[in-house]
């Protein structure tokens, strides 16, 4: 994507058949996290306002923080609460291959994918 205009990102989302929100953070204080990036949380706002599948995506040692990460959402953001999060092992690619496979089988059942 060579235009990264808010305009283009907005188009992006809603014209994705997935969005995979990779959340992120080490705490209330981390200025880095998901939860503090106003564009991340704006893609998220446009893809459940579109009707677009969100994919919520954890690092495998970020599983146990999962809660966390939802208590911590805007208000307006909870419901990612409903979406089965995937946990993402990147240190072995045969954990690696069965987490991509999970988002794909996820979206294929909501139907996103023909």
């Amino acid at each position: 994507m060579y235009d990264k205009s808010e305009e283009a990102m907005q188009e992006a989302v809603e014209n994705s058949h997935v969005v995979l929100a990779v959340i992120t953070g080490d705490g209330p204080d981390d200025e880095g996290a998901y939860r503090k990036r106003p564009y991340c949380l704006q893609e998220l706002r446009w893809a459940f306002a579109k009707g677009t599948h969100v994919q919520p995506v954890v690092h495998l040692r970020d599983k146990e923080r999962i809660g966390d990460y939802i208590r911590m959402a805007p208000a307006d953001l909870k419901r990612i609460a409903s979406i089965d999060f995937v946990d993402m092992n990147s240190t072995d690619k045969d954990y690696w291959d069965v987490g991509l496979r999970k988002i794909l089988d996820k979206a294929k059942a909501r139907r996103v994918f023909p």
